[in-house]
């Protein structure tokens, strides 16, 4: 299984997964491969459950905040979710939190984001619970100065900045180390490929970050 953090689309199983998704087919698909409720799901089955589940989340109106950019709007394009679909996505949700590896791994890790992460995805995937979106990504932080460049240590205007999120994994549980920098930075000082199609930074400018990084320590 790739680096991963709480958020149901902060892995790289569940960026690819999503990537692939062409219709409710997909996801009913995801849901049946964690089998009964008695069977413990494996990381990776998991993590693609918990993504499709914010899908049909997505398809109710309710996306999660991490939601990749362009894929809420995608989804729309499934049509609205059915109680059948919306009961499939609550079941294999639970059967993830219940009985799955990607829960015993995140109990090894004693972090206790991710059962909040879980929590909220359930609210969101019932339309009795109120629901209110997260502020658009742009104006939620216009104006305001977001962060130190990684690179040149100066401050970085909201609109200029760009999230560089460094995993690392070992044999039990991933971290990720989170810092930013001037676009301009990035595309001056490394070369291409810079940023994938969603906009966020491609997997080979963050091997090159790392290795520049690690050459400074």
């Amino acid at each position: 299984m790739g680096a991963w953090d709480v958020g149901s689309f902060e892995n790289d199983t569940a960026l690819d997964f999503v990537a692939e998704v062409e219709g409710t087919d997909d996801l009913l698909a995801a849901f049946a491969a964690l089998g009964p409720g008695d069977l413990s799901a494996d990381a990776d089955q998991a993590c693609e459950a918990i993504a499709a589940a914010d899908l049909v989340a997505a398809m109710m109106g309710r996306p999660a905040p991490d939601i990749p950019r362009g894929v809420a709007d995608r989804v729309v394009a499934f049509g609205p979710a059915g109680d059948e679909l919306i009961a499939a996505a609550v079941g294999a949700v639970r059967h993830v939190r219940a009985n799955s590896e990607l829960a015993e791994l995140w109990a090894e890790a004693e972090d206790e984001d991710w059962p909040g992460a879980i929590d909220d995805l359930l609210q969101r995937l019932d339309p009795a619970v109120p629901y209110a979106p997260p502020p658009p990504r742009d104006e939620a932080i216009e104006g305001e100065v977001s962060g130190i460049c990684l690179i040149c240590d100066g401050t970085i205007p909201a609109e200029e900045i760009v999230t560089v999120t460094l995993e690392e994994e070992d044999d039990i549980v991933a971290s990720s180390l989170t810092l930013y920098a001037h676009r301009a930075c990035l595309e001056k000082n490394f070369d291409p490929p810079h940023f994938a199609e969603d906009g966020s930074p491609h997997p080979d400018l963050l091997a090159r970050v790392k290795a520049h990084l690690n050459s400074r320590t």
